[in-house]
């Protein structure tokens, strides 16, 4: 017997990075279910990949006006935002995931990230300093802290919490590739991020459809088009 078409898009969109058949699945999985929250958040991710902005956010509204009070939604509908540079709206959307659960972590340091694009700089601070508070100096908060950091300009403090990050990886614990990348992208160093980025790659790390709408790889696609591009053509990613 074949599984329901909508269990079947995470992988085939995250980790076989087929995205004309998760494009034709999502449609699928809404036929079926139309009032399936996460089936639209897919298929809101899978036009983002595609380039189809003005779409993808009309499935995150609905996703969002369907089950309001719903975290992850919420979560996923300012992650979508921050893809799309729309800090603002991010920063808002995961205030009100906040409202409903106060002090959890991810929504603190997601929403220290987009206050820093914004230009919030010192409310970036506050919001890491809460997930701080949270926690500890774990790898989820380095990466965070070598975003903020840079992009507050204090590169010697994004440079630091790169190579805290990084020793934790050396001395055995996982770290993702991804977050490695991410945080030595911002931290300047170009040439580590596109080798964890290369990683990332061979891991099939299911963050690999956004390298290319990721705002922290922005200076990369500038300075090293080249071999970004090469490595978005090697996932398959609409151009």
């Amino acid at each position: 017997m074949q599984m329901p078409c909508h269990t079947w898009v995470p992988s085939t969109f995250f980790y076989d990075w087929d995205f004309v058949r998760a494009s034709l699945m999502a449609k699928q999985a809404l036929e079926i279910k139309p009032q399936y929250e996460m089936a639209m958040i897919l298929a809101a991710n899978v036009n983002l990949v595609h380039g189809h902005y003005e779409k993808s956010q009309v499935l995150v509204d609905r996703a969002i006006s369907t089950d309001p009070l719903n975290v992850g939604i919420l979560m996923n509908g300012g992650d979508i935002l921050i893809l799309q540079r729309r800090f603002g709206e991010a920063i808002n959307c995961l205030s009100q995931a906040l409202e409903l659960q106060p002090g959890m972590r991810p929504a603190l340091l997601r929403l220290a990230l987009a206050r820093a694009f914004n230009g919030q700089h010192q409310a970036a601070t506050e919001s890491l300093s809460s997930a701080l508070g949270q926690g500890k100096e774990d790898a989820s908060y380095l990466e965070y802290r070598a975003i903020t950091e840079a992009l507050a300009g204090r590169p010697a403090e994004s440079v630091r919490a790169a190579n805290a990050l990084e020793a934790l990886a050396d001395h055995g614990k996982r770290i993702l590739p991804w977050s490695l990348a991410r945080a030595w992208a911002m931290a300047g160093n170009f040439e580590k991020a596109m080798d964890c980025l290369k990683l990332a790659f061979d891991t099939q790390s299911s963050s690999i459809p956004f390298l290319g709408l990721t705002p922290v790889f922005d200076p990369m696609m500038t300075k090293m088009h080249t071999e970004m591009r090469l490595l978005m053509d090697k996932a398959g990613l609409p151009g």
